[in-house]
């Protein structure tokens, strides 16, 4: 097939094909592959070319080779240029641009602290737990007993310390650990915690798709926590 002036144009099934690779951005600082069925994966890195990552992210897409558009999640964006070395996106100022890629170029591992540090906190739909990184290798636990003690209202646990990480594996040494009436009254309110005592904690946490983490606790309760 070609157009008016005799170039050839590839066909839609021919443009599909090509879109559905490994993209590496020209700055090298992000890596998208789109799948056949209308999934993508998206991998922020730690720095250009690196093979860890501090954001990962995943959803659907739907491409029209006609008008050549591309709508990932809810964002449209023109086609620009989409040929078997380039890919050039385009939604109003924005303009994304990469060249063509490998499953070699897909990063093998999260950059955890520094996705855990990216945050201003994380917390569970309930807000049950609450964790703070900080870049500096300080952290902040809080945790809520959902109790009541005499006229004092929800107890609440707080930890302050240091952390660090050694792949998936977040150790925090806790050096001050304290809640209301916690040496007397509520003191069996928080297993696994002695109030005034510190301790150390070891966290299992998985970078998941959309900006959360699934926290493996040392009592081996998993639960899910989105960056606030």
């Amino acid at each position: 097939m070609t157009d008016g002036e005799g170039n050839e144009i590839a066909s839609a099934e021919d443009q599909l094909y090509m879109l559905q690779n490994v993209w590496v951005s020209t700055d090298k600082k992000s890596v998208i592959e789109f799948y056949p069925g209308g999934e993508y994966d998206e991998y922020i890195l730690s720095y250009p070319g690196s093979s860890d990552y501090t954001e990962f992210n995943t959803g659907k897409y739907q491409f029209n080779p006609l008008l050549k558009t591309l709508t990932v999640n809810t964002t449209l964006w023109e086609v620009v240029t989409l040929d078997s070395e380039n890919l050039v996106l385009k939604n109003g100022t924005t303009r994304l641009s990469y060249t063509i890629g490998s499953r070699n170029d897909i990063p093998t591992q999260s950059d955890l602290k520094a996705y855990l540090s990216s945050a201003m906190g994380w917390s569970d739909s309930e807000s049950k737990y609450f964790f703070q990184f900080s870049s500096d290798g300080s952290v902040v636990y809080i945790e809520d007993s959902g109790r009541r003690y005499g006229s004092y209202g929800d107890i609440s646990l707080s930890a302050k310390g240091t952390y660090n990480v050694s792949g998936s594996t977040v150790t925090c040494y806790f050096s001050d650990v304290f809640w209301e009436y916690g040496t007397s009254g509520t003191s069996t309110w928080f297993p696994g915690w002695v109030c005034n005592q510190s301790c150390t904690k070891r966290y299992v946490i998985e970078v998941t798709p959309s900006t959360s983490i699934k926290v493996t606790f040392p009592d081996s309760k998993t639960v899910y926590m989105d960056k606030l």
